[in-house]
């Protein structure tokens, strides 16, 4: 199935059928008007000060943007603050409830009136905030920053947003010391741009993929319920400028893209935003006025891609081979993505407030899942050489061509140099059968990480494979602190695999414990701590710490655990998967060759959020992830034997179980001596 994004201008959409009322969050603080009140007179008489709104048409860009019509009986809210350097240090003086003179409901390129009665007039430096919403809003003193990062709506109420520098105030007194408002205010407060709050995403089906699929609806998943009133770039200290100087909306990459002259805008969210249409409990209802799986466009508040959870699309449709089969319905995942163009690659974007991310379906040349619930477990049909899901695979094909690699996560803990290798085959080609020079590589070349990298060369693997084969030998490992970089395989459609080196010395684990048990979470009391049942079949769980701040690139990580005394078991409840191998301990005429083992796999989602008995993620009750504040991993174990079953019947056993992985401090001096002060070795007590 081929998927693209169209580039062409496309006519402004209407609006939001249903809005809800704004559920208001913040209230206003107790400075009083008197404290923040300037010297110079309000602005009298009763014609107050006039503003209008400009609702601009806006053109797609590569999705494009859109201008859905406002609301009837929208309210404008002003927000007054007194300028400082940024947005850190500029502060709320005043808010205003304006009164609305004409219709908001007006069509794109028109404008809105509303009038500021009693505008405090001043020849101080003034930043206006315009907030158009469904009813006025409040907010704490403090400064831009902290109000405009938290000031939000939910629930699909929309909002629109401008802001207005004024340096020199707005006007002055006369000779009768009435207040004037200058000739520059005038023509600021005329004609304001206005931002809207939310992103809209639509679908079409090209003419030519009509003889054999039929869109029936959409729907996305993972979508934020509640949306900032304004963007706020907080890792610049800056709101983005999102129109050019004559009221055009920017594009895409000059907002979001992180080049020279662009502004490396992400998207916001309120703090505990909420989502509905998760993918753990997928099951679509009708919001705000759109019925489940309908092909009309969907609408959505800003959010920044997130890798555990990211917005995407579920497209339903009835899907035959020939135009002489029967119809069948099928369900396909699409991802939001871009072609990058300096790597080659697909990458997502980020889910920017006033952006049509606009899909259009050009062909479908194969049946999608048979329900939802498989669409979204699957791989994304637009985007498999970049989907999450989908780029630890080493193996990749679209369906016609298939890019292979040895590796897609390379992490150095020393200097020593690793061999890397990839090939490109048609579907259905011999395995010996390659054309590699379709392939060709972006950024594998020095950069943070790699010092040297050796020229392609030919490479038959043991089972007369073709690949192409590099050597990659590594800057010095820093003392403290990750060095990343990537670089892709790509071939000339775009599919391929990212490649994520990292460089780092060896991490450490933290409070390394063994509990009697099997409870999610590690006790919070030290009773019990380090002592098993002396019963068989008893369960008991390890948890470790990892440490905070490690890259997305090092995951999924594997652990093995091993026990000196080969005295615990896989709990049947647990994730474990048993393995064989070498002992990790000192090679003594103690220890057996081979080793039961058992293996732990922690996903990025795992280390970032808590899990239940189940390997599921936890959500709070608005649908956010909880937190996995101190990144700990558990492993559940169970007693094989009693010790009263052993030789000897000993009264007490003390255990000691290894916790390896290669990118961790895990071992020290090869003694037996040295085994309990070993950084990866957890160590417990059975008593009877």
């Amino acid at each position: 199935m081929n998927i693209v994004f169209s580039e062409e201008d496309k006519k402004m959409i209407k609006r939001l059928t249903t809005y809800i009322a704004v559920a208001a969050s913040l209230v206003l603080g107790a400075c009083s008007e008197e404290t923040l009140r300037p010297d110079v007179p309000d602005a009298g008489g009763e014609e107050g000060v006039r503003v209008s709104i400009a609702i601009p048409d806006m053109p797609r860009l590569a999705t494009r943007a859109f201008g859905d019509t406002p609301a009837a009986d929208l309210k404008l809210t002003v927000f007054e603050f007194e300028m400082g350097s940024d947005p850190t240090n500029t502060f709320l003086t005043k808010i205003y409830q304006a009164e609305t003179l004409t219709q908001t409901n007006v069509a794109n390129g028109a404008t809105v009136d509303f009038r500021i009665n009693d505008l405090l007039m001043t020849e101080s430096p003034r930043v206006l905030h315009f907030v158009v919403a469904p009813q006025h809003l409040d907010a704490r003193y403090a400064s831009e920053a902290v109000v405009f990062s938290n000031l939000s709506v939910r629930d699909n109420s929309q909002a629109y947003w401008g802001r207005v520098e004024f340096p020199n105030g707005y006007g002055t007194v006369d000779n009768d010391m009435k207040p004037q408002l200058t000739d520059e205010a005038k023509q600021k407060l005329t004609g304001v741009n206005v931002l809207r709050n939310f992103a809209k995403v639509s679908v079409e089906v090209a003419t030519a993929a009509t003889s054999n699929f039929q869109l029936t609806g959409f729907e996305l998943v993972n979508v934020p319920t509640s949306g900032t009133v304004a963007p706020y770039n907080s890792g610049r200290q800056k709101f983005p400028r999102m129109f050019d100087d004559a009221g055009t909306m920017l594009g895409y990459l000059a907002v979001a893209g992180n080049g020279s002259g662009q502004q490396g805008y992400s998207g916001i969210m309120p703090a505990n935003c909420g989502f509905r249409n998760l993918e753990e409990n997928f099951s679509p209802v009708a919001d705000g006025g759109r019925p489940a799986w309908s092909t009309r466009d969907a609408y959505l508040y800003e959010h920044p891609f997130e890798s555990t959870r990211r917005t995407y699309v579920i497209l339903r449709g009835n899907y035959r081979p020939t135009t002489t089969d029967a119809w069948q319905t099928c369900y396909y995942k699409i991802d939001l993505v871009r072609l990058n163009e300096e790597s080659g690659m697909t990458e997502y974007y980020d889910i920017l407030r006033n952006y049509d991310f606009h899909i259009n379906v050009t062909g479908v040349s194969a049946p999608g899942a048979s329900t939802a619930s498989e669409a979204i477990s699957g791989v994304s049909y637009n985007n498999i050489s970049a989907d999450v899901d989908a780029r630890d695979m080493l193996q990749i094909s679209d369906g016609a061509n298939i890019v292979e690699v040895s590796k897609t996560n390379i992490i150095f803990t020393n200097t020593t140099p690793v061999e890397f290798l990839y090939r490109y085959s048609p579907v259905g080609g011999f395995s010996s059968e390659t054309t590699n020079a379709k392939l060709h590589t972006n950024g594998l070349n020095a950069g943070d990480v790699i010092a040297s990298v050796t020229a392609p060369e030919v490479y038959t693997d043991a089972d007369g494979v073709v690949w192409v084969k590099r050597v990659i030998t590594p800057k010095p490992i820093p003392e403290a602190g990750t060095r990343e970089q990537s670089f892709y395989v790509v071939d000339a459609d775009g599919l391929g695999r990212e490649i994520r080196l990292v460089a780092h010395v060896p991490y450490d684990y933290s409070d390394i414990e063994v509990y009697p048990g099997s409870e999610n979470d590690r006790p919070t009391s030290a009773a019990g701590q380090g002592t098993v049942s002396p019963l068989s079949g008893q369960p008991f769980t390890v948890y470790f710490n990892l440490p905070a701040g490690m890259p997305e690139a090092m995951f999924p990580l594997t652990f093995i655990l091993e026990s000196n005394r080969q005295n615990m078991e896989n709990n049947p409840i647990g994730t474990l998967v048993v393995t064989s191998g070498q002992t990790g301990f000192p090679t003594t005429e103690v220890y057996e060759v081979p080793r039961i083992k058992y293996r732990k796999t922690v996903s990025y989602a795992e280390y970032l959020y808590k899990t239940d008995a189940n390997n599921n993620l936890i959500t709070d009750g608005a649908g956010n992830y909880v937190e996995n504040t101190d990144h700990t991993v558990r492993c559940r174990f169970r007693t094989i034997n009693s010790l009263a079953e052993l030789p000897g019947a000993p009264t007490q056993t003390v255990t000691y179980l290894l916790i390896s992985n290669d990118y961790f401090n895990c071992t020290g001096e090869n003694t037996q001596a040295a085994v309990p002060t070993w950084p990866g070795v957890a160590t417990f007590t059975r008593t009877r």
